[in-house]
């Protein structure tokens, strides 16, 4: 456009077309227009032409991004929000750039995969929720100083890193040497359980569970014990009020003990899952308490989930269908393809109870 309006200059100031090539040629170097165009543009200004840009042309005009069509496509995607471009391209019989075009430009709408979430909750799980955020709000804001108050408890693996930083991984090299590799840390199988309290002042107590030690009544009773001396040391602000509380989440089944649990009947088990069920939330929790506790005695527990995501939340879970060699689809004539003899038979036979994620039921394993 710029080339163009000097070329137009130069008509209204009567120079000629070759010096007006030339002095174009000085200006723009390599990018001037070329001969042909240049006295054509002239040309045109001389005749009275005075706007310097392109005219209109009527070309084909489109098909594929009509209003029709963009009402079509988003009538397909509210009807199915999981089609692909490539099978709307196929139904509209329309290229794949312009279904883009429509989705991105006339309707605004791009592609994004699902969220993974824990749990999905319904209605009243989630009020319920929304109920209890309320309520620690309103505490918070009737006693600002509440969370100064709460001290925070979890347990933690904690691995073995052979740690190297990069200043400490660099090395001299001749130009023509190629550049030293490094691999990338990992897990090593080093690892010892960590117990944690901690408040928005820091640590205030932790502890190393010790080498074939099993996290049980009488060890955490220890701990805890610990934890209060702790509290006496090093908050004594909080210990001469006693007015601290203590937020443990995410903990295995310290309180239990062998007598404890053998009195909980089959009964007990299902009404407790029922409850944790209808609340929302902690179901996995429960099941990781009882197995925890379980095997704290020594027992074999074996947890089984219906789905494989399921059965990743659960130490050592499996799906049903695996655990028990079962073939899919399961139906009433379905038979175990398990040997009596092989070590999963024994498996099975040793256990004491076994959950399924449903919470519907304990199944019982015979024991011949």
């Amino acid at each position: 456009m710029d080339q163009r309006t000097c070329i137009k200059f130069c008509v209204k100031n009567e120079i000629k077309c070759a010096d007006a090539f030339r002095m174009l040629t000085v200006t723009y170097g390599e990018a001037t227009l070329d001969r042909s165009n240049v006295y054509r543009w002239y040309k045109m200004f001389s005749e009275g032409r005075e706007d310097v840009n392109d005219e209109e042309r009527a070309g084909r005009p489109s098909t594929s991004t009509t209003d029709e069509k963009i009402n079509e496509v988003e009538k397909m995607i509210l009807a199915n929000l999981r089609i692909t471009v490539r099978e709307f391209a196929e139904d509209l019989n329309i290229s794949i750039g312009s279904c883009h075009s429509i989705f991105i430009n006339d309707l605004g709408m791009r592609r994004v995969a699902a969220k993974f979430v824990p749990k999905l909750l319904n209605c009243d799980q989630k009020q319920h929720r929304m109920n209890i955020a309320n309520e620690m709000l309103d505490s918070v804001r009737d006693d600002p100083n509440l969370l100064q108050r709460v001290i925070t408890g979890d347990e933690a693996w904690v691995y073995g890193y052979d740690v190297e930083t990069k200043a400490q991984s660099s090395q001299w090299k001749l130009p023509h040497e190629p550049r030293p590799k490094k691999a990338r840390q990992v897990r090593s199988n080093v690892k010892v359980l960590l117990t944690v309290f901690f408040d928005c002042r820091g640590v205030v107590h932790h502890e190393f569970l010790p080498q074939g030690r099993t996290v049980n009544k009488e060890y955490y009773l220890q701990v805890m014990r610990n934890f209060r001396e702790a509290i006496r040391q090093k908050r004594p602000d909080l210990w001469k009020n006693k007015n601290w509380l203590l937020h443990h989440n995410n903990a295995p089944a310290h309180t239990a003990s062998k007598e404890e649990l053998k009195k909980i009947l089959k009964n007990d088990f299902l009404k407790c899952f029922e409850d944790w069920k209808n609340r929302g939330s902690g179901k996995t929790y429960l099941y990781t308490t009882l197995m925890h506790s379980v095997r704290g005695m020594n027992q074999v527990v074996l947890p089984a989930a219906t789905t494989g995501i399921a059965a990743n939340l659960l130490q050592g879970g499996k799906t049903i269908h695996s655990l028990y060699g079962l073939q899919i689809p399961l139906n009433e004539t379905s038979v175990s393809n398990i040997k009596m003899t092989t070590m999963a038979a024994g498996t099975l036979r040793e256990a004491k109870p076994t959950f399924d994620d449903r919470g519907a039921d304990l199944i019982e394993i015979p024991k011949n």
